[in-house]
């Protein structure tokens, strides 16, 4: 429908109810209104056009804006508490998948092995129950019959050890001697002690006499080195003189003779060895001199170690002395409280009765073993199969929830997540719709003047500026009855499905969308121009055969692209007004108006 033909039989619709207030004055200006209507028709009906009117079909279509969208759109994760690591994604953004497919994985590692576990514990069930329907084997009542006799071979074990502990705390003669031990060993601690002592003293008195002044046997060693250390010097003295003095006499000679650089080297030798003579002089100076008159320090040294060493005797002898002493008080405590030794009496005790609660559960064994399969048995058996069963069920399930897959043919839209991640609950991992579907959906506003007209199964023509001249039909699907205000405005939402086998229209294109809200056929009509409003009430202006044209009110029905269905008062064949074209040559019968004044 165009601009204006909306506009005006939106017009028609929307009369709101005047106030009171103004009644009087939209009196006067009704009374006015027609009368400059009828003036200028008297003086301007040769130049008004006509239309006649006719029967005819008439489809009315309502125009709104819409928003093309996917029929569906699911939000796709893991089954609730299946919060992994992804471990592989097996489709990109915009991929074509179908229903079934594979679109990402969780770890499965764990989950594998507890299926494997539930597998073999089935099996195990299996094979008990199938046991206890045929009775015990003969390698079973081996098994069970080794058991036994183990377990009363550690019970007659347990029993002798009862008794031996029995024994030990009925005889005293033990704890008795640990206490004459005890005694012993404090005696021989406090001899250690007095033997150290008298050998610290011993060292002490030696490290005295060490110190007083050395003997004359060193002294004596001293002086006879020095003797010899002063004739070595004396000697070396000599030498360098000697070969000095030839080594000057050499190079005094014109020319020099051959063997000087021997001479020379002889002379660096004699004053080498001089140096070194000189140097033992010096020492045996000096180990004399220290020696007159000043203690040996080297039999000083060897004293002390030997005052020391004794000294950490006396101490390794007290405290061997005082662990004695505390031997002999836990010794004397012991023999006095028995607290200790019941309670080794009391572990013995209930080691065989462990022992004999073993044997009595092997024994027990044994004749089940041996005892025929009865029903019970059997009965729990099969009970115990049935339970591993469904934990393998179970098992198979929670891997089978490791695995996401499409649930209907589409294209991915969303991927949230990498490889490797973990992911978040709440948050879907795939998203995904049908925008590749052959139908698609429009969502569209209607005005609250036309949503009324709007139901369920009704046709529309759809066009998008995104696919110029290609018109897509359309089903209306909903009528929302939520109200949508905005600004002032008040609209609902209208859902459409819109054909698309093409895969021309895609998710967010605007469309522009014309509902088609009825059609009557062989039905009277006038031009959307002829009608007209004068006083509040809808109407044309009629020629009659006086020549005049009068304003004649009418019943209006569909509202087409161009024209208007008129229900109730006029005929076929009448004649009414279109235009009007005055002395003056304007137009004053318009879309909007009558004639002159009578614009609405």
């Amino acid at each position: 429908m165009n601009f204006f033909g909306q506009k005006l039989r939106n017009s028609f619709r929307n009369k709101s109810k005047p106030l009171l207030s103004l009644l009087a004055v939209l009196l006067i200006v009704g009374i006015l209104y027609e009368f400059n209507a009828r003036e200028s028709i008297k003086n301007a009906n040769a130049s008004t056009q006509f239309q006649v009117v006719t029967r005819g079909d008439i489809t009315e279509k309502i125009s709104a804006s819409g928003t093309v969208q996917s029929p569906t759109q699911v939000k796709l994760s893991f089954v609730a508490g299946n919060t992994g690591r992804l471990s592989s994604i097996k489709v990109k953004i915009g991929s074509t998948v179908q229903t079934g497919d594979v679109l990402a994985t969780l770890d499965d590692r764990t989950a594998r092995a507890q299926l494997t576990t539930a597998r073999a514990n089935l099996e195990s069930a299996i094979a008990k129950l199938n046991q206890a329907k045929q009775g015990a084997t003969s390698e079973t009542i081996a098994v069970q019959q080794t058991n036994a006799e183990k377990a009363r071979v550690a019970l007659e074990g347990a029993k002798k050890a009862y008794e031996n502990q029995l024994v030990l705390y009925n005889d005293r003669t033990q704890a008795r001697q640990q206490v004459v031990h005890a005694e012993s060993q404090l005696e021989q601690a406090q001899i250690q002690l007095r033997s150290a002592k008298a050998g610290l003293a011993s060292a002490q008195s030696k490290l005295d006499a060490s110190r007083e002044l050395a003997s004359l046997e060193a002294v004596e060693a001293a002086r006879a080195n020095l003797e010899a250390a002063e004739s070595q010097y004396i000697n070396a003295l000599q030498d360098q003189k000697a070969a000095q003095d030839t080594l000057t006499t050499a190079l005094n000679q014109t020319p020099p003779p051959e063997n000087v650089s021997e001479l020379k080297n002889t002379a660096e030798a004699a004053q080498s060895a001089l140096n070194q003579a000189e140097a033992t002089r010096t020492k045996a100076r000096k180990q004399l001199t220290d020696l007159s008159g000043q203690a040996n320090d080297y039999a000083v040294s060897q004293a002390e170690a030997a005052r020391d060493q004794a000294q950490a005797a006396v101490e390794q002898a007290e405290n061997t002395l005082r662990t004695a002493q505390g031997s002999l008080e836990l010794a004397k405590e012991s023999y006095a409280n028995r607290s200790q030794d019941k309670a080794q009496l009391d572990q013995v005790k209930n080691q065989m009765d462990q022992a004999q609660a073993t044997y009595n559960t092997a024994v027990a064994q044994l004749n089940q073993t041996l005892a025929p399969a009865d029903r019970e048995s059997i009965r729990i058996a099969q009970a115990a199969v049935d339970q591993a069963r469904v934990q393998v069920q179970q098992q198979e399930i929670a891997l089978d929830n490791l695995i996401l897959k499409a649930p209907m043919d589409g294209i991915i839209a969303q991927i949230n997540g990498n490889i490797g991640e973990l992911t978040s609950a709440g948050q879907p991992v795939i998203v995904m719709n049908d925008s590749n579907a052959h139908t698609l959906q429009v969502m569209a506003q209607i005005s609250q003047n036309d949503v009324t007209k709007i139901m369920p199964g009704q046709s529309a023509d759809i066009t998008t500026t995104a696919v110029q001249g290609k018109n897509f039909k359309g089903t209306v699907l909903v009528v929302y009855p939520e109200a949508i205000t905005q600004n002032g405005v008040t609209n609902y939402s209208v859902l459409l499905s819109v054909e698309n086998s093409a895969g021309q229209l895609k998710p967010g294109m605007t469309t522009n969308v014309s509902i088609n809200t009825g059609t009557h056929k062989n039905v009277l009509y006038v031009p959307m121009a002829a009608l007209k409003e004068l006083n509040g009430s809808d109407g044309v202006y009629l020629a009659h055969k006086d020549g005049e044209l009068r304003f004649q009110p009418v019943t209006i029905g569909l509202f087409g692209l161009d024209k208007v269905e008129i229900i109730a008062g006029l005929q076929e064949g009448d004649q009414v007004a279109v235009s009007l074209t005055n002395d003056s040559g304007k137009k004053s019968f318009s879309l909007w108006g009558g004639f002159g004044g009578g614009n609405r």
